[in-house]
């Protein structure tokens, strides 16, 4: 295997890992229609912060899980 061919696959998985990160971001909105994103971020900037952030981390950790 040569390095440009392991370059272009490590480019390729980190393209789709951002992919599905930006698609479970996408469904979880779509799924959750009544919690108001600016509101929780202006009233409760703490909150809504540890909320999204544990978030994006449990969905990267699936998406690693599932790509090794």
């Amino acid at each position: 295997m040569n390095m440009w061919h392991f370059l272009l696959t490590n480019l390729l998985n980190g393209i789709i890992g951002i992919l599905l990160l930006i698609a479970g971001y996408k469904l979880f909105d779509w799924a959750t229609p009544k919690w108001d994103f600016y509101e929780a971020f202006t009233k409760h900037p703490v909150a809504g912060s540890v909320v999204i952030g544990s978030f994006i981390l449990g969905l990267s950790a699936i998406i690693c899980s599932a790509a090794f």
